[in-house]
């Protein structure tokens, strides 16, 4: 159990179907953050998603789309 000044511990149980979406996803789009963020956000994985949109930006740093998906899947996240 966390201490009470940590933030709280939370995780997600996915459905079997949800994670083999996520797996075929996975193997199919290995090198594509952006359909891997969005296939994350589908199923509720905003850190990971977060974390596909920051790859995405990295390649495409001046695109305001990428960066309002980011902003979007970040503002979900609860630290």
């Amino acid at each position: 159990m966390p201490p009470p000044a940590a933030p709280q511990a939370r995780f997600k149980v996915l459905e079997a179907a949800k994670l083999a979406e996520l797996a075929r996803a996975r193997a199919a789009y290995r090198t594509s953050h952006l359909i891997l963020g969005i296939v994350y956000a589908r199923n509720g994985l905003l850190t990971e998603s977060a974390g596909e949109f920051r790859s995405l930006l990295a390649a495409n740093p001046g695109s305001p789309v990428v960066r309002k998906m980011l902003q979007q899947v970040s503002g979900a996240v609860r630290p």
